[in-house]
């Protein structure tokens, strides 16, 4: 407990709010700052709406931040999941890096 109570104590000392930026200016804002720092966020919705792509854009904004930061999916692979992160920072479609024949 004291150990708690000290990290929060020296990030009060640097002004750290412990806020962790989602990678959306206006979701930021409504969250007065962002997530909370340590905390466990779950994103669910309907198949095919882009659950994946919101974790893995609020986990990348998170790590550019200098927070350690896990994304997990019971519904793809952790292939799949990197494939789908390399795409959205190549400016690619998942679908065009799967196909064996690419258009240049």
């Amino acid at each position: 407990m004291f150990d708690v109570l000290h990290k929060r104590r020296e990030s009060l000392a640097k002004n750290d709010r412990g806020q962790v930026p989602t990678g959306w200016l206006d979701l930021d804002e409504k969250l007065g700052g962002g997530m909370r720092s340590g905390s466990l966020v779950i994103v669910g919705a309907r198949p095919s709406v882009g659950k994946t792509s919101a974790a893995l854009g609020m986990a990348l904004s998170a790590a550019q931040a200098g927070v350690p930061a896990l994304c997990m999916s019971l519904e793809q692979s952790q292939i799949d999941i990197a494939n789908r992160r390399l795409c959205a920072i190549g400016r690619r479609t998942h679908a065009s890096v799967g196909s064996r024949r690419r258009k240049l």
